[in-house]
């Protein structure tokens, strides 16, 4: 009977469940502004894990040849940030906008960040 608190207190514990890898990307939408065709416009955003587990970087791309994104890590710990860089060099006039793609191991597998700019020629 004295070992009882004890044993409640192992059975509580072991009912925590770990909530895995959690993406969070505090600005999913960038105003680029107003900028040239053909010119190169660098930019970044920040890419931060609020899991409790490794979260894995599977690959990030975008919809269109102007828009490239540098190096990064693929793994970013619990509690950190990553910051990814691209450049961006629109080929036509007018508004336009860019979709870079984040697939990734949370729950929510693929994050979308918008580019949006005025290009003048």
């Amino acid at each position: 009977m004295k070992y009882l608190p004890f044993f409640l207190l192992f059975i509580l514990g072991c009912g925590h469940k770990r909530s895995g890898p959690k993406i969070f990307i505090p600005l999913k939408i960038i105003n680029v502004g107003t900028i040239q065709m053909n010119a190169h416009h660098k930019g970044s955003f920040v890419i931060k894990n609020t899991g409790d587990e490794d979260l894995k970087i599977k690959g990030i791309t975008s919809d269109c040849e102007c828009t490239v994104v540098k190096n990064y890590d693929s793994t970013i710990a619990p509690n950190q940030s990553e910051k990814i860089d691209f450049v961006f060099t629109p080929h036509v006039s007018g508004y336009d906008q860019q979709n870079i793609f984040i697939k990734n191991d949370s729950p929510e597998e693929n994050v979308l960040v918008m580019l949006r700019a005025k290009v003048e020629l």
